[in-house]
């Protein structure tokens, strides 16, 4: 069996993207797709054509970083307040030019990540 985790908030880019892995593997039935989502979700449905022999796991997040928090000892990285930072936005006159909250272990993100087409969930 192979696991794989997939951590997701957007759970059509997430079925699109295990159609293409079952769809090139060898074998989609030795695939066990654990998903982790901000609420419990499953895409088998939405993944029944290629994906119909593998396995699917849903984790809610809060379920997540509850076992996190019992095997560290301490919240995740990405709950912990101390990290965090405030830094300018990327892209001067954006809609809200207020400052905001970033992890400083987070990836900066490139002008064109920013332009309308990325910014937005539903293009």
């Amino acid at each position: 069996m192979m696991h794989i985790v997939l951590a997701t908030d957007r759970p059509f880019a997430a079925a699109a993207t295990l159609n293409s892995v079952c769809a090139n593997a060898a074998n989609a039935g030795r695939l066990v797709f654990h998903i982790v989502a901000p609420d419990e979700v499953s895409l088998e449905a939405d993944t029944q054509l290629a994906c119909a022999d593998a396995s699917f796991v849903s984790w809610p997040l809060s379920k997540v970083e509850s076992v996190i928090s019992s095997l560290r000892g301490q919240p995740p990285v990405w709950k912990n307040v101390k990290l965090m930072s405030v830094l300018p936005r990327h892209q001067a006159g954006d809609e809200d030019d207020s400052q905001w909250p970033r992890f400083p272990f987070s990836v900066p993100m490139s002008d064109g990540d920013l332009d309308p087409k990325h910014k937005s969930p539903f293009i």
